[in-house]
């Protein structure tokens, strides 16, 4: 089995899914070998005892699929053009190699697009018309592939992998991930007590109004005068951090900043300490709905907004109509309804697991 996607990026979103994928797979097919197609192989294979070769090692990738049953594109948003038509080049490329060689290829999970050009919407259609299975993490995401014209594989509405994160894990394992977590929140400085702990999870955006970041850091600077332990989280650490920083630089009233890198499992203790979460990463919002914490999305790119629909949470505001009153209205209405929020949240929850368990059921129909 080869794993292609957007790993050993550091991305706590992503890695979360390539660990959930990983887990599962291996609990629902014992003995599977597993090769992971990513930027750090040494780091993935470290953490997840996978046999792993790099993004750019034409000559390692073949041999992986050479050697392999199956490709699984995914998670995650990889067919899409906005961040780069590079990268949508890249991910049809490995699936057509892997068809090329007559191995099965499924799209794992995907959320799909934007795909603008008219050249990416063609090689889309021309590659994905080729593959055996395709599943998408929202409806809308289907919805578009069909659009294309796409029509031979066997498509269905699933679930982000990432729902099954918790349940891989051992007692052991939780245990050890809530305390690295709760180590994690205490080196940032935020008080063991106090009011409740409101986490926010943001990121730069080069389509981002100029606006953006002053408003963010009013807002969450009221937030903490209010009382609450505003703590910011870089779910990318490379692309986020700075910005969590200047956002907390010189506030009037206190916000905490998580400045270590953490692996995903204890991302997800984090936001399972919180009483609530504010998110523009997708991810954040998928770990909050894991923990049943309440949540609130800030809307950047149709995927965001995608899940936030699916899963009834509200949405604070959109990245170009965002005010100090919309973060401050939102965030004291989850705190207040939270208990409630949080049975809705978990009934939720339950179906998502049920639609990400039958990613894995595919793969198993698949390789018979």
């Amino acid at each position: 089995m080869v794993i292609s996607g957007y790993y050993g990026f550091g991305n706590a979103g992503d890695e979360a899914i390539l660990a959930s994928m990983v887990a599962s797979l291996r609990s629902a097919i014992p003995g599977l070998g597993i090769t992971v197609i990513s930027k750090d192989p040494s780091a993935t294979s470290g953490e997840l005892d996978v046999q792993a070769v790099g993004r750019l090692d034409v000559g390692g990738v073949t041999r992986a699929l050479l050697a392999s049953e199956m490709l699984l594109s995914g998670g995650g948003s990889l067919l899409q053009d906005v961040t780069s038509v590079r990268s949508l080049v890249y991910y049809l490329s490995v699936m057509a190699l892997a068809k090329s060689f007559g191995r099965k290829v499924m799209l794992f999970a995907n959320g799909f697009g934007p795909v603008t050009s008219r050249q990416g919407r063609l090689l889309c259609r021309a590659v994905l018309d080729r593959i055996d299975v395709a599943t998408f993490r929202d409806r809308n995401s289907l919805e578009d592939v069909k659009s294309l014209g796409v029509t031979r594989p066997y498509v269905e509405v699933t679930a982000d992998p990432v729902f099954l994160l918790d349940e891989a894990l051992t007692a052991t394992e939780h245990a050890e991930y809530a305390s690295a977590a709760q180590e994690s929140v205490a080196r940032c400085g935020v008080p063991p007590t106090g009011g409740p702990l409101v986490t926010i999870s943001l990121r730069p955006w080069k389509h981002a109004p100029a606006s953006f970041a002053d408003v963010m850091k009013t807002a969450l600077a009221l937030l903490s005068a209010m009382g609450a332990r505003v703590l910011l989280v870089p779910l990318h650490f490379d692309q986020d951090a700075a910005f969590c920083e200047h956002l907390a630089r010189g506030a009037r009233s206190p916000l905490y900043v998580l400045r270590e890198r953490v692996r995903p499992q204890v991302m997800l203790e984090i936001m399972g300490l919180s009483q609530a979460v504010i998110g523009m990463r997708l991810h954040s919002l998928v770990f909050a709905v894991s923990k049943a914490v309440p949540c609130a999305a800030i809307s950047y790119d149709p995927k965001v907004q995608s899940f936030a629909d699916s899963a009834g949470i509200p949405t604070a505001c959109d990245i170009h109509g965002a005010t100090v009153a919309g973060i401050q209205t939102v965030t004291e209405d989850l705190l207040s309804r939270r208990a409630e929020v949080a049975s809705s949240l978990a009934a939720r929850r339950s179906e998502f697991v049920r639609l990400a368990r039958r990613n894995i059921e595919l793969v198993k129909q698949e390789l018979g």
